[in-house]
Formats: C-alpha cells, sequence, structure tokens
C-alpha cells in the first residue's frame, strides 16, 4: 500500500452505480477510505458531514453535475487545495476543458485502470500535502518573523544559498538575558550575536 493513500478519504461521485462500485473498490484495495455518492446533491451533503481527502466526481450528472459541483468544492475554503478528479471518456474534450477549468486537477478516462488512477490520485495528494505544508510554513513565518527575515527564508529555500551578513550600527536593549552586560563588553559582535541567537532559538 502506498503511505499517501492508506487512510485517506475519498469521495466518489457518480450516478453510474457499477462503475461507482468499481473505482470505490480498487480504492479500498489501496488502503483508501472510498465514500459514494450516486448524485451531486447527496455528495455535497456529505461533503458537510465528513472531512474529505480527495474528490473524484464524473462529468454527466442528473441534477447537478460534477462540473457545477466543482465550483461550489472550490468555494469552499477548507478545499481550496483539496485534489479533484474527473471521469470522462475521450470524445469528452469540451466538458473537460470546462471542468479543469472549474478547478479541475486532473481527469481519468473510461474504462478506469488501476494503476493509471491510483498513480494519478498518489500525485495529487502528494502535491495538496506539499501546498499544506507551504501553507503552515507562510503563516508560520508571518507570525514570527520580520518581513525582511521572512524573505531571507523564502529565497534560501528557493535558492539554497544565504545573503551574505551584512554589519550595521544598530543600538539594541535586551532584557532578562543573565551575564549580558559582563559578556557584551568582551565579546566582538560576531560572537555576541552568535550567543544571542543561541539564546533566541531555545526560547522558540
Amino acid at each position: 500500500m502506498d503511505d499517501i493513500l492508506e487512510g485517506k478519504s475519498v469521495l466518489v461521485a457518480d450516478d453510474m452505480g457499477v462503475l461507482r462500485v468499481l473505482v470505490s473498490g480498487l480504492l479500498r484495495n489501496a488502503g483508501v477510505k472510498a465514500i459514494e455518492a450516486g448524485s451531486g446533491g447527496r455528495a455535497l451533503e456529505i461533503i458537510h458531514e465528513q472531512s474529505i481527502d480527495a474528490f473524484i466526481l464524473d462529468i454527466h450528472m442528473p441534477g447537478m453535475d460534477g462540473i457545477e459541483l466543482c465550483r461550489i468544492i472550490r468555494s469552499m475554503g477548507r478545499h481550496r487545495n483539496t485534489p479533484v478528479m474527473f471521469i470522462s471518456t475521450m470524445d469528452e474534450t469540451h466538458a473537460l476543458e470546462e471542468a479543469l477549468a472549474a478547478g479541475g486537477d486532473d481527469f481519468i478516462s473510461k474504462p478506469i485502470h488501476f494503476v493509471i488512477l491510483r498513480a494519478r490520485l498518489r500525485n495529487l495528494l502528494q502535491r495538496a500535502h506539499f501546498l499544506n505544508q507551504e501553507k503552515m510554513m507562510s503563516l508560520s513565518l508571518q507570525r514570527y518573523l520580520s518581513p525582511r527575515t521572512e524573505a531571507i527564508a523564502r529565497l534560501f529555500a528557493q535558492s539554497g544559498v544565504l545573503p551574505a551578513p551584512q554589519r550595521q550600527e544598530v543600538c539594541v536593549l535586551f532584557s532578562d538575558v543573565r551575564g549580558f552586560t559582563e559578556l557584551s563588553q568582551e565579546l566582538e559582535p560576531e560572537a555576541l550575536l552568535h550567543m544571542l541567537s543561541g539564546h533566541l532559538e531555545s526560547m522558540v
């Protein structure tokens, strides 16, 4: 079993019972918790009731089709990055374009092949995981770092290179650092900064 798939909740919405059961069965074999919905309306009810990690939607369903359902999903804050995969046939080019424009991430064509389904779903879940990590990191940077330090951290994440340190004349007041007054008179600025960085790192 793929770790990224195991235990994930995936909603399969398709009005064709045979295909829905087939896809759900393939997912369960990969350790996925597959949840079935026979219509877009029922899928929407489930979305409000349960936590969903990914969606597999048929484009054509009576009433609310997969495209309309996808637009609603994307309007929900918690599902802006949740993977959405469409089930389509090879001759549905125009509908597929509309589905992807509505916020879909990928599609799989009928007949469904398990290897392709698993690989594409796995890639989408990994991408969603990285996006969520990036979002959490961004929130942490904004909360704890100054804008300049945040910019340096982002640059380092992209390039792996830190900008050269710059020496500046500053006046700083520190409190509650034991022995700071004596040490500050004896240490060079670089050594003092290293010591203070250690104190701050321990507190953070």
